[in-house]
């Protein structure tokens, strides 16, 4: 099991520790919340595993992995690749963006989250 994980998600915020699914899954759910509408969060989810980025806020959500060493392979979700335009989300106030083509269901999106948690 990869419990406990670290999230982060604002430049101005400590990383929270996790120790269990229904406490990531309140904690994504508080992210989601607290993103304005025009500026949808990334949430970075470590562990042993490396790191996955989770888009919340969003109409729909994306997901990224990228390993502890930081050296590729690089994984990104894909939900449907004729999906057109850009998506921003927002780290530490600065802007992400990802094609349409990579955003997922954000149901699906958390049960990914949770599952490499």
């Amino acid at each position: 099991m990869a419990y406990p994980v670290t999230v982060e998600w604002q430049e101005h915020r400590e990383p929270v520790a996790v120790a269990c699914a229904d406490d990531l899954s309140s904690l994504l759910d508080s992210i989601a919340l607290e993103a304005e509408p025009d500026h949808p969060l990334l949430a970075m989810i470590h562990n042993e595993d490396g790191t996955l980025t989770n888009g919340l806020g969003a109409p729909d959500g994306t997901l990224n992995h990228i390993t502890p060493s930081n050296d590729p392979p690089y994984m990104i979700c894909v939900g449907n690749s004729e999906a057109e335009g850009v998506i921003d989300f927002y780290l530490a106030g600065h802007h992400t963006q990802f094609l349409m083509s990579n955003t997922v269901p954000n149901e699906m999106a958390r049960r990914a989250a949770l599952e490499y948690a």
